[in-house]
């Protein structure tokens, strides 16, 4: 998991889509942050 000693919300750099996501991990539960990293990985792959 991606993690940020700062702040609770963190930025997404999908370099290969052009698009920045910014996520705020308190609001997400574990299902929501595996359907949004998930994506991310393979699209990384």
């Amino acid at each position: 998991m991606i993690k940020n000693g700062r702040s609770s919300t963190v930025m997404l750099d999908l370099s290969t889509i052009g698009l920045r996501l910014p996520v705020d991990l308190n609001k997400l539960n574990g299902k929501e942050w595996k359907i949004l990293i998930f994506p991310v990985e393979t699209a990384i792959d």
